[in-house]
């Protein structure tokens, strides 16, 4: 994603398709490219310190409930984990730091016996950011949920508002401007039509698969771009003589 637009991030592109909706990512990616252009280094380094910033909010959220050698021990934990590599070293992973960033801040303000019209807004906001850039930020909205009914029940009607408003939203974006529904992999959907006849690998060349398109399309609002790359990939591997179930599974 190379182009700063927000019709272009939040509509049909590369980053929202196959049941995936992350407009902001996209435009996080985008706005970068126009200031660094392909030079790594950048992303690695705003990804370490979004790493960082989120894992300073939940030592902060941890001192909350916890002594505070407690809470520098666990936060610490979650940032060295090795379960963290890929979020810090893989540069197409920096969804997962900042969906997290953005989720813990709304989670925080929300953990009070008494919070404001204004704070649930914000609150709410940022969760949805939070969605918009990985779907995963959907828990956030819960866990506030469920901590309001577990210990501050006089603020679960307004969140629960506020929910309810998010998740509208999220959906209108998703469904309405993205037309993004729930598809689990591309890849999987082109292997059940491409192999459904039980064909050897030999007789599956180009024309047999590009016939079974108007199938496959009935099935989603699969992008060309997206679609031709998958088609190439897998003529590759079938061409290439392999197990058409295994090119399937690797896809």
């Amino acid at each position: 994603m190379q182009q700063l637009s927000l019709p272009a991030s939040f509509g049909v592109n590369s980053f929202n398709t196959t049941g995936q909706y992350r407009p902001l990512i996209s435009l996080y990616f985008a706005l970068l490219y126009s200031l660094f252009g392909a030079t790594p280094f950048m992303y690695h380094l705003l990804q370490i310190l979004l790493h960082i910033a989120a894992t300073t909010l939940l030592y902060l959220l941890f001192c909350k409930y916890l002594s505070s050698g407690v809470s520098l021990v666990a936060a610490l934990v979650f940032l060295v984990h090795p379960m963290q590599v890929e979020s810090v070293s893989y540069i197409a992973q920096t969804t997962s730091p900042l969906f997290f960033l953005l989720g813990i801040i709304p989670l925080f303000l929300c953990m009070r016996n008494s919070v404001s019209a204004k704070t649930v807004a914000f609150s709410f906001f940022l969760v949805l950011l939070s969605m918009l850039v990985k779907e995963t930020g959907i828990l956030f909205l819960f866990m506030i949920l469920v901590y309001s009914i577990l210990f501050a029940r006089k603020n679960f009607i307004r969140l629960s508002i506020g929910g309810f408003i998010t998740i509208a939203v999220y959906a209108f974006f998703r469904f309405y401007i993205g037309h993004v529904g729930f598809e689990t992999s591309l890849s999987r959907v082109l292997c059940k039509y491409f192999f459904s006849l039980r064909e050897p690998a030999s007789k599956f060349n180009g024309k047999a698969i590009e016939s079974r398109l108007p199938v496959v399309d009935r099935h989603g609002p699969f992008l060309g771009d997206v679609l031709d790359r998958q088609i190439d990939h897998l003529k590759d591997r079938l061409i290439g003589g392999e197990n058409p179930m295994m090119a399937c599974h690797l896809a």
